[in-house]
């Protein structure tokens, strides 16, 4: 996950001030807003009781005036009496938007802001085709007007509220007794409040100004109280890009900001303890580290050398690898040569890590000189192992471990298992199973312990896997074992590779079955596999490499244990044919090169009685089957006979078998010799 920078800038409208601010100025608005409506309500029942009682008093002045003109002025007719009166009643208007309604007995409007509605001055005959005030209630669906009519028909007196066009009106009525007509002051709630308006401009002005005066308050205040925090910010930023002695600013006031700085502080001072803990440590680590790296140099200079285990013999195939668990493990390998004899150990110390390497490196020095002492016995070298180890064992470990001893020429293979897993035996016709053997203890336990041994043939094409419990034990990601049965059938498909390929290959196999699961446990594996003794030379197509040919076949005649009687006519044999190939395989003036190989195989139809000698020529050259030429004629003259036919003729009588094949560009030529034992 990618990481805020540290000096990331923050919005001004998501610093603490900014917020703290805002709370505070929607906390007053709200309290402003609420006393600005209480007190508009309470100065709105103060204004509706004064203005109406203005209205109302007009109101009662005029009509009695109206009262008055009609009951007492004799002077005038009754036409000028209702005139009078009529302007009387129109002459109220306490409010700009106020009007009067006069109607009669009926309900009929005798005065109305609407010309259309108004009888008055009126022809009578048209009475009946003019609406009443109920009328004109159903007829606007104002249920109002119904209940204003109603109350004013009653002659009696008061006041109600009225909606008419979407507002609020104010209707005051009274009697005119002595017409019976019925009069009723409209005032629209508007004009009535208007006297209401200057003080709500003044108290919003002053709200504003308070909102202002709160806001920039409320700032000030704010940023005084939080100006510590962001200093302390800035130190807490320097300490975390790793400035742990920036200075933490002081703080006057013991509040809970006191208490965050106190914490800061704690925290850098601990920090700088844990870091320069922590550096100790690492350079601990670090030497320890390399102390291992070099232990595990000096743990794999002890085994034997893989890329070239025998140099001196052909007839034997071994590699083995180690994979420790840890930087240094507790297995072991390891194989001695000495007269003839291959004394080989696989092992797996108890426990791991370091104890586990040092008593390894003591199991390898005492197999050395176990080997010494009992080099024909493999359980002898165990005993002897085995009262070494014990001895002044207080750390009571342990190592099981497979012992084998390999007689080169009688092929025969000693070998004794101290408590470790059963090695697997591949025969030359590729059947694969495990080597069953004596049960004994592991090494180390007690210094007196008879180990018992076992023997067995161990013929040309025969191969022994020799491995710890790290292999059969491997585990994957869901904790499923590599096992036995597994290691079978994968060697059964293994079994025609060189011991090195085995090695590498089960390596791989083990790490695509672990599927990433971490190794658990040291993996070692030791494979040996006999061969016929073999020996081989590179010459070049110039007759001075001749020389070299002598040579060579003088030290296999030694190794081959070839009688002399024979040595003479081998040697013949094998010149003719290389010497054909130098001076015919390849155009003249190009340089070629020239395998020999020789090889010992006992006879398969009479193993006990003799032993084949192969001979195996390789060239590049132009092809040629030396077999398919026409036998040499040994009676014409010199002069007559065909060029190279006599060396071929040769060879042929003196080998018992000669066979030829082209394998690609290569000329292979295979000359065999039985030798009678």
């Amino acid at each position: 996950m990618d990481k805020e920078p540290l000096n990331h800038a923050i919005s001004p409208w998501h610093s603490i001030g900014v917020r703290l601010s805002l709370s505070v100025l929607g906390v007053a608005i709200g309290v402003l807003v609420v006393g600005l409506l209480v007190y508009i309500y309470f100065q709105e029942d103060q204004v509706k009781e004064k203005t109406m009682m203005l209205a109302e008093m007009q109101l009662t002045e005029q009509i009695c005036e109206a009262e008055k003109l009609m009951v007492g002025d004799t002077t005038l007719t009754d036409k000028e009496k209702e005139d009078s009166v009529m302007r009387i009643i129109q002459s109220i208007k306490p409010y700009k938007h106020s009007y009067c309604i006069l109607l009669d007995s009926a309900g009929h409007y005798l005065l109305h802001p609407d010309p259309q509605l108004a009888l008055y001055g009126k022809d009578s005959t048209t009475l009946d085709q003019k609406q009443t005030i109920f009328q004109r209630a159903v007829t606007t669906r104002d249920p109002d007007l119904d209940s204003l009519g109603r109350k004013m028909l009653n002659g009696g007196k008061g006041m109600m509220e009225i909606l008419k066009d979407k507002d609020y009106s104010m209707a005051i009525y009274r009697p005119l007794q002595s017409k019976n007509w019925y009069v009723a002051l409209v005032c629209s709630r508007l004009d009535v409040f208007a006297s209401l308006m200057p003080i709500i401009w003044l108290d919003g002005i002053t709200f504003l100004i308070g909102i202002l005066l709160i806001f920039f308050l409320c700032v000030i205040a704010i940023r005084h109280i939080t100006r510590p925090l962001e200093k302390l910010t800035e130190s807490t930023s320097e300490i975390a890009r790793g400035n742990l002695h920036v200075e933490v600013p002081e703080l006057k006031v013991e509040d809970e900001m006191w208490q965050l700085r106190q914490s800061f502080v704690h925290m850098q001072q601990s920090l700088r303890e844990h870091i320069a803990e922590l550096t100790i440590t690492t350079a601990n680590n670090e030497r320890i580290k390399n102390e291992l790296s070099i232990a595990n140099s000096i743990q794999h200079s002890m085994m034997p050398k893989t890329h070239q285990p025998l140099p001196d013999r052909s007839d034997i195939d071994i590699h083995a690898s180690l994979l420790p668990a840890k930087e240094v493990g507790g297995d072991l390998y390891d194989y001695y040569l000495y007269h003839d004899k291959l004394c080989f150990i696989v092992g797996d110390v108890s426990g791991k890590g370091i104890p586990a390497a040092l008593y390894m490196a003591m199991a390898m020095r005492v197999f050395r000189i176990a080997c010494r002492h009992h080099i024909n016995s493999a359980h002898e070298i165990a005993e002897a192992m085995g009262r070494t180890m014990a001895e002044n064992n207080e750390s009571n470990m342990f190592i099981t471990a497979f012992i084998g001893v390999l007689d080169l020429k009688t092929n025969k293979l000693g070998y004794c298992n101290a408590g470790h897993n059963q090695p697997l035996l591949v025969l030359p016709d590729g059947h694969c199973s495990l080597l069953q053997s004596e049960s004994n203890i592991p090494l180390g336990i007690l210094e007196r312990f008879d180990y018992e041994g076992d023997s067995m043939d161990f013929p040309v094409g025969t191969k022994l896997l020799v491995y710890t419990d790290g292999l059969t034990e491997a585990e994957d990601q869901q904790k499923n074992q590599f096992g036995e049965d597994h290691l079978i059938s994968i060697m059964q498909e293994l079994s025609s590779l060189s011991s090195r390929e085995i090695v590498n290959t089960l390596n791989e196999k083990v790490k695509d079955f672990a599927n990433g699961a971490q190794q658990s446990d040291d993996l070692t594996i030791l494979c040996i596999s006999k061969q016929a003794p073999k020996r081989t030379i590179l010459l070049t197509n110039t007759m001075s490499e001749v020389t070299k040919l002598r040579s060579f076949m003088e030290g296999a005649a030694k190794e081959f244990d070839i009688p002399e009687d024979i040595q003479l006519s081998l040697n013949l044999a094998v010149e003719e044919a290389v010497v054909n190939v130098i001076n015919y395989a390849y155009p003249e003036g190009t340089q070629g090169n020239i395998e020999l190989s020789v090889t010992y195989d006992p006879n398969p139809e009479s193993p006990d009685a003799s032993k084949d000698i192969n001979f195996t020529l390789t060239d590049q050259g132009i092809p040629f089957d030396p077999t398919s030429q026409a036998e040499a004629d040994t009676t014409s003259d010199l002069e007559n006979r065909q060029i190279g036919g006599l060396g071929i003729h040769l060879t042929q009588s003196l080998m018992d078998r000669t066979e030829y094949r082209r394998d690609g560009n290569n000329n292979i030529l295979i000359m065999t010799k039985t030798i009678n034992l």
